[in-house]
């Protein structure tokens, strides 16, 4: 705190003496009244030390005050009031100007100047105010003089800060401008030629009468002249050389505004210069602010253009009424247009490549019919070596205050890399023997190759800015956006679908099965997805003549199997069966003759029953190695043999139009068992199934397969359909050996399938559901931690 105040005191007994001095030179030229100077230094001095300094530069303003009006006239306390005057007027001045004209900044701006010169006119009312009544109080002025020594006073003060204020504050402000040798002789010009003028006006070298002609405007020539050409540094310092040369040429009586009294020449000549100050510095501070406007522009220019340069982009403007092109020189290095080339719309359609250019003329008709907005093309030029490229054009219409296309601008970039490059890509996948669709985050197609039109059966164009969505069933679609905006979020190159059956829609309506795979890709103008389209109808086909195959040869060892059966029981059951014929015959005979006795009948009768006896033991031998055969046991996964039954039933439930649904529990479990026999058991219950469902309705045939676990933790799978069902009463007789519901049925089928399954600990029983049809239910153990049931 004590180094910077006493840092300060040298500049305040400076300023202190400074204001002294000053204020004695004015007070030389007071006429009217001793304390009252059409000429007063001091104020202007005063308000540019508070602006530059600050306000604690204020004591320095009255101590020099009251040390000139003391030793000048009036009494110590008139000299304290006139004192404290000029220290208000100055701080008032200096609070205005910091607060409304931008403090010295003010002279940057003509508005800055012409607020600044409003602040000096209202401020400089304290000091004549404080002044001139503290002395007619005191008796050291005539009341009847006041008006006069007011004016005096007031415009002193007033052309004081307009003049000196500006120049002090100008010149304490480092410039930036470098002169060269031409400004400084273009300087040195001025100062004499205003000089000599001057000097012409004001120092009597001119005979003519100056009361008669306006010959001080003379000298405004060279001020406009130096506020045109210099700063305002420059147009302040002329001012103050032509004031002071007007003032003293003004005290000898030469110039215009001499007149009867000293002080009413000098009020005249103090006039004409506050006007001539305000204009000049309003004027030079225009040119300021056009120049650093002018600057802006260039340094923007340059930016642009340098940026613009890099990003290879030429930039152009239109204005479309005198059909005049303004060009930047990268866009003429682009077009191939020389330097001095005029540039018209004509000219430019000129190098436009004859295949687009009937296509550019109808988008800039568009562009003015639109009412003006923003626009993108794309198109081909022919360079003067004959080279051809393509360019990428962006540009907006700007309207008139009738609404009608005024100018029009843009940018011209050459994009010919990056269509070589869309070609090469195009080539790449045309090439490919799938479909490859491109996508974009909207869902709209942005690319397709050659295959995608043989594939979906739409032309190029067709497909271009078409919604995917038209390529799906329509039961799928609202399903397939939801699916889409789930991959957007997160995007992978994966198979779309997975685990479903997926259908693509031609343009003709028809439907096909597809493998679709998917890969993101991620670009700068958002997120692309490319889609490969695989036609998998023939694939499928021959799935499904497999699986029909598989079927067949299924069946056929159903047939190879029952007829081996039916072999075997007619050979085993031959023998009984002949000596029953053979008895039974004998009996006949014998009593036909009459010979036959109650003991010979006797014992027909019971060889006959004990060879019955033999043919069913026969049978029952062989129901027995049904039922109670030890196949080869190993660990099953219910699930899995569901999906298998679901794989081989598959081409059959087609051929049928059944509705096949699999539900499998996630603890569905395992067990210990036979696998084919396992799966034939399910096998026979889904054929015997379809079988039922024969008479319905296809729209209402339905078969529901569901694995689960009951509340003990064996393992439940039920086979449901959709047919007539049973008749009631007969859930048991269904199972035994050689019944059936069905015209042409062995009545072996559930039999067996019921032995198969006792045989694993199981239970396989049947029942009418309530909803309609028939419901079969397989129940089996949980396969135990250890292989105790393998054997």
């Amino acid at each position: 705190m004590h180094s910077r105040a006493f840092s300060g005191l040298p500049i305040i007994g400076l300023l202190t003496l400074v204001y002294f001095i000053a204020g004695k030179f004015g007070l030389m030229l007071a006429s009217l009244h001793a304390s009252a100077s059409p000429v007063w230094p001091p104020a202007g001095i005063a308000l540019a030390a508070l602006l530059v300094l600050g306000y604690r530069a204020w004591p320095a303003i009255f101590v020099g005050a009251f040390l000139v009006n003391v030793s000048t006239a009036g009494s110590v306390a008139t000299s304290l009031a006139v004192a404290s005057g000029n220290t208000l007027e100055a701080m008032c001045g200096a609070w205005l100007v910091n607060r409304f004209a931008g403090g010295t900044t003010a002279f940057d701006r003509p508005q800055g100047v012409f607020k600044f010169a409003l602040a000096a006119v209202v401020s400089t009312i304290i000091s004549p105010a404080f002044g001139v009544t503290s002395l007619a109080l005191a008796g050291f002025a005539d009341w009847a003089n006041y008006g006069a020594i007011w004016l005096t006073w007031w415009l002193g003060d007033t052309t004081s800060d307009l003049l000196i204020a500006p120049l002090i504050i100008l010149w304490s402000i480092a410039s930036k401008r470098r002169w060269n040798r031409r400004e400084a002789v273009e300087v040195g010009i001025l100062l004499l030629l205003l000089f000599v003028l001057s000097e012409a006006v004001f120092g009597g070298w001119l005979t003519i009468s100056a009361r008669n002609y306006p010959i001080a405007f003379i000298c405004g020539a060279i001020v406009i002249w130096t506020a045109f050409r210099f700063t305002q540094r420059e147009t302040a310092t002329g001012i103050f050389i032509l004031s002071a040369i007007a003032i003293w040429g003004t005290l000898h009586g030469f110039g215009p505004f001499a007149a009867e009294t000293e002080n009413q020449s000098l009020l005249a000549l103090q006039y004409w210069t506050a006007v001539v100050t305000i204009t000049a510095m309003a004027l030079s501070a225009g040119m300021a602010e056009r120049g650093r406007a002018e600057e802006a522009l260039r340094e923007s220019e340059a930016r642009t253009n340098l940026a613009a340069n890099a990003a290879n982009l030429g930039l152009w403007l239109w204005n479309i009424r005198d059909d005049e092109l303004w060009v930047t020189k990268q866009w003429r290095r682009l077009f191939g247009f020389a330097e001095s080339e005029p540039v018209s719309f004509d000219r430019v359609l000129q190098v436009v490549h004859r295949d687009d250019r009937e296509r550019t003329k109808q988008l800039v008709q568009q562009m003015f019919e639109g009412g003006g907005g923003e626009h993108e093309s794309e198109y081909r030029i022919m360079r003067p070596d004959g080279s051809t490229r393509w360019i990428a054009g962006y540009g907006g219409v700007e309207l008139d205050e009738r609404g009608k296309p005024a100018f029009a601008r843009g940018v011209s970039r050459d994009i010919t890399e990056r269509k070589l490059a869309e070609e090469k890509f195009r080539l790449v996948l045309d090439a490919a023997p799938n479909a490859m669709i491109m996508v974009d985050s909207a869902g709209v197609i942005t690319f397709a190759n050659a295959s995608a039109t043989t594939v979906f059966g739409y032309s190029l164009s067709e497909l271009i800015d078409r919604h995917i969505e038209t390529l799906i069933p329509e039961r799928f679609r609202d399903r397939h956006v939801g699916d889409r905006k789930g991959f957007l979020s997160e995007p992978s190159s994966r198979a779309m679908g997975a685990g479903r059956d997926l259908f693509g829609r031609r343009k003709d309506g028809s439907e096909f099965p597809v493998e679709v795979g998917l890969n993101p890709i991620h670009t700068g103008q958002g997120l692309f997805v490319l889609a490969s389209v695989i036609d998998i109808t023939a694939r499928k086909q021959a799935e499904l003549e497999h699986q029909l195959q598989n079927m067949e040869l299924a069946r056929v060892g159903r047939v190879a199997v029952m007829g081996e059966l039916a072999a075997s029981l007619a050979h085993e059951v031959n023998n009984p069966i002949g000596a029953i014929v053979a008895n039974a015959r004998a009996a006949q005979r014998s009593i036909a003759a009459g010979k036959i006795g109650t003991e010979e009948l006797t014992e027909l009768l019971t060889d006959i029953v004990a060879d019955g006896r033999r043919a069913g033991e026969v049978i029952q031998g062989i129901r027995n190695m049904v039922r109670k055969g030890k196949p080869r046991r190993a660990l099953i996964r219910i699930g899995d043999t569901i999906r298998e039954l679901l794989r081989i039933v598959h081409a059959d439930a087609i051929g049928r139009e059944i509705e096949v649904n699999a539900e499998v529990d996630s603890d569905a479990g395992q067990v210990w068992g036979d696998p084919v026999q396992i799966l034939q058991v399910l096998l026979n219950l889904a054929i015997n199934s379809f079988e039922a469902m024969t008479a319905v309705p296809s729209d209402a045939r339905r078969l529901a397969i569901h694995a689960g676990r009951d509340g003990n933790g064996d393992i439940l799978v039920s086979v449901r359909d959709s047919g007539p069902g049973f008749p009631s009463g007969m859930g048991e007789q269904l199972f035994e050996a050689f019944f059936s519901t069905k015209a042409e049925g062995t009545g072996m089928g559930l039999a067996i399938s019921r032995s198969i399954i006792k045989a694993h600990g199981g239970t396989l029983s049947g029942e009418n559901c309530d909803g309609g049809g028939a419901c079969f239910t397989v129940r089996l153990p949980q396969a135990k931690e250890d292989n105790s049931q393998a054997a």
